[in-house]
């Protein structure tokens, strides 16, 4: 037998036809009373204060101005402050950060490795020994007044001042100024 567009709606309008006239109700009734819907947990989300923001934001303009400072030879330790800021700002952030007010272990551990990255940080790069050897020499000057010595017309109050800066074969040193 073919089915039309309503599938078995028939079949359904004779089983509700036959229920009426045995005397039920055409209406399937539930025989178990219904349950009371139980609300969903409501769970807390934590906003983020401003200042938590401001200082995320903040930490991660003073590293990345650090570092990109750090390659000028001339901003040197301007951006080492710069560096050092976001080290703290790092450290601060994670003592206020609201999804760990109540994980003092983590704070200890991520606060241990943001003083791990500082002291890396200031032992490779701040506090590296300056390998160049350097020797001074001072001498009367024996020119006569007038003569011109390096490019320097000599007077009699003048000393000879010669300055030697010797740098190791194994490191490379750029952009010295002297």
């Amino acid at each position: 037998m073919a089915k039309g567009g309503g599938g078995d709606s028939h079949q359904r309008a004779m089983q509700r036809a036959a229920n009426l006239a045995s005397g039920q109700s055409p209406i399937a009734i539930p025989t178990q009373p219904p349950q009371p819907i139980q609300p969903s947990p409501v769970i807390a989300v934590r906003k983020m204060h401003p200042v938590v923001k401001y200082l995320r934001g903040a930490g991660i303009g003073a590293f990345t101005l650090g570092y990109g400072a750090l390659l000028l030879a001339d901003q040197f330790w301007a951006s080492v402050i710069l560096i050092y800021s976001g080290f703290i700002i790092a450290a601060v952030d994670i003592w206020i950060e609201p999804d760990l007010i109540d994980r003092l272990r983590w704070k200890i551990t991520l606060s241990s490795g943001v003083i791990l990255l500082a002291g890396l940080f200031s032992r490779g790069i701040v506090f590296v020994k300056a390998p160049l050897q350097v020797g001074a020499m001072v001498t009367d000057g024996e020119y006569s007044a007038g003569t011109v010595a390096n490019g320097i017309t000599w007077r009699p109050e003048f000393t000879e001042l010669t300055v030697t800066i010797k740098n190791p074969p194994a490191v490379q040193t750029e952009d010295l100024n002297v």
